[in-house]
């Protein structure tokens, strides 16, 4: 697993899972993390919520959302933010995932995911970076599609989960779980994600790596099962050179 988030995690200046996640723009952009108010939430079990994602993620088949990201260094006490569009897919042939990060504008960047491979484009440098995660889709789901229409089961088996309990993240009631992965990661420490009780999808996820990094992708403007074409998840990128790692 460390070979695969190390590729990962090299995709952004962070972390990128999520979502999660490329932010890799610095620039003073005034969004904040949105931080969690007492919640008028019915309290309920990790049991009642595992059993809500198991229920809602075999119908949750699209998302479209506006994203914000924050990456914390905390060794310079340094936030870089960025802000866009997340759109995901899911299809007969796997998963399709991207997000268009395009403020600030001097430091746009678009990631796409589908048939097993990632291409990270980087308009400002006119190339793509292209990676192959064939042999490690386990892995890609894992991370990469965590909080979005995967099940209670999906989590109890990569993750010790841990109910935080209700809170009303920026007026969406949402439930807090914690997730610590089972095998140990030199990368990632803990996972924080917060569920939307009406959707059952992560308005908010919080990677946190050793040393108090983080990373952390706030959702808004959700809409579930959308009708989506194959043209947000286009790997058309104009007048660009195409780089692939080895190794």
């Amino acid at each position: 697993m460390t070979h695969l988030l190390r590729r990962l995690l090299a995709l952004s200046p962070r972390a990128w899972l999520a979502l999660t996640l490329l932010a890799g723009a610095a620039g003073g952009l005034q969004l904040a993390a949105q931080a969690p108010a007492a919640s008028s939430v019915p309290a309920l079990t990790l049991a009642q919520v595992l059993h809500a994602l198991d229920a809602a993620a075999p119908v949750i088949h699209s998302l479209t959302a506006h994203a914000d990201v924050a990456d914390f260094t905390a060794l310079v006490n340094d936030t870089s933010r960025s802000s866009g569009v997340f759109n995901f897919k899911r299809t007969a042939s796997g998963p399709m995932y991207a997000l268009d990060l395009t403020v600030p504008a001097d430091a746009r960047r678009r990631l796409v995911y589908r048939d097993q491979t990632a291409w990270v484009y980087t308009p400002s440098a006119h190339q793509v970076v292209k990676y192959s995660f064939a042999k490690q889709q386990s892995l890609v789901d894992q991370y990469l599609l965590l909080g979005i229409g995967g099940t209670g089961a999906d989590l109890e088996r990569s993750f010790r989960v841990t109910l935080d309990g209700p809170a009303t993240l920026n007026g969406v009631a949402t439930v807090k779980l914690t997730l610590t992965p089972r095998q140990p990661s030199s990368q990632i420490t803990h996972i924080d994600l917060w569920y939307d009780t009406t959707l059952w999808v992560a308005v908010q996820q919080q990677i946190w790596q050793p040393g108090g990094d983080y990373h952390l992708v706030h959702y808004t403007q959700v809409q579930r099962n959308p009708r989506l074409g194959d043209d947000p998840f286009s790997t058309h990128f104009d007048n660009a050179t195409v780089v692939e790692p080895q190794g």
